[in-house]
């Protein structure tokens, strides 16, 4: 919720917030320019989360791990843009261990693939019920 919060202020060019690129100071729409597109996808990924959570739905682990992949993706275009590829192994170092353990916690740790397949058979029952109901005997 944070990262939507950050990129409407920033699209506002809110005087209150101050927006740093490498140390330097920039203005909202500067920011934006640079990380905007980033910042939007983490936000929207994490409502999408957010909400495959809350209904649980069986898809939200496949958007957990989107999300992991956009949060390394903009650690090596960051790392790129301030150190070349120095800062991509850096980036890649710091971010992809992160991401290999969320990929074992949701696809390969049994109960949690337990919990998310009986939440897939679930939601395709209930959609067959639903096709089912609508065609009409």
């Amino acid at each position: 919720m944070m990262l939507v919060l950050a990129v409407l202020l920033a699209a506002l060019n809110a005087s209150f917030v101050r927006y740093t690129i490498n140390g330097e100071t920039v203005s909202g729409h500067e920011f934006l320019r640079t990380a905007g597109a980033a910042f939007g996808a983490m936000g929207i990924s994490s409502l999408a989360i957010a909400f495959g959570l809350w209904k649980e739905r069986g898809w939200t682990r496949y958007v957990i791990m989107a999300f992991w992949a956009v949060v390394l993706a903009t650690n090596i275009g960051f790392g790129w843009a301030q150190s070349g590829l120095g800062g991509v192994v850096s980036a890649v170092a710091g971010s992809a261990l992160l991401v290999v353990l969320v990929g074992w916690y949701l696809f390969g740790k049994e109960s949690v693939v337990e919990y998310y397949q009986a939440l897939e058979r679930e939601q395709a029952a209930e959609a067959t019920r639903a096709r089912g109901g609508k065609g009409g005997a």
